[in-house]
């Protein structure tokens, strides 16, 4: 489990494919005992296993339920994804339930400056859009953010210059892929209700 609070950002150092599998080597600024072989990580929002950690490279293999799912097969070599470990016991919880199950990828409509913050409108399926709440938690990329306003097959989101310095989110553009997890808690509220009514 994670709380999509970005720890770092990577660097995709090689993508090694061999027919349908593909495996990501990541140069991070982890250290020594942060993690182990075997252990989670978050990369760009997709929980993925760490395979091989000789620092400061981690090495995950990319199933072809992720590939289809997400935003990563979209990666190229020096591209920058973002990082987070996985939830401790007893770290605090800044942000949201973030599972690293990514439902979907949504589309950047558009990019906006308000002051020192930035407008991030993104399309989404439409089969997404009744587990979005104005107000509520989403992931994207990894990223715990807040939606601010939603209109049909769009939501909109608030980054702060904090999140923008530290975070792949910087480097967005209009027609990029993101990758989208909803609220785990509106999933299963959702799925509840839809029994309740049967």
């Amino acid at each position: 489990m994670f709380t999509g609070l970005v720890q770092d950002v990577g660097t995709i150092d090689r993508i090694f494919r061999s027919g349908n599998h593909v495996r990501l080597r990541i140069n991070s600024s982890f250290k020594e005992g942060d993690m182990r072989t075997g252990d989670s990580i978050n990369v760009n929002g997709a929980c993925l296993t760490v395979e091989k950690w000789d620092v400061p490279f981690l090495e995950a293999h990319v199933s072809r339920e992720t590939m289809t799912r997400t935003n990563l097969p979209d990666l190229r070599e020096g591209e920058k994804v973002n990082l987070e470990l996985a939830m401790r016991p007893a770290d605090r919880f800044g942000g949201h339930i973030v599972q690293g199950h990514v439902d979907s990828t949504g589309k950047v409509r558009s990019m906006t400056k308000s002051g020192d913050d930035m407008i991030l409108r993104i399309s989404c399926p439409s089969s997404l859009m009744g587990y979005i709440v104005d107000k509520g938690s989403i992931s994207i990329n990894g990223v715990s953010l807040t939606v601010s306003r939603m209109g049909r097959g769009w939501f909109e989101l608030t980054l702060i210059p904090h999140t923008l310095r530290n975070t792949n989110l910087q480097s967005l553009r209009t027609g990029a892929r993101v990758n989208i997890e909803t609220d785990i808690i509106g999933k299963y509220i959702k799925k509840l209700q839809e029994a309740r009514n049967r």
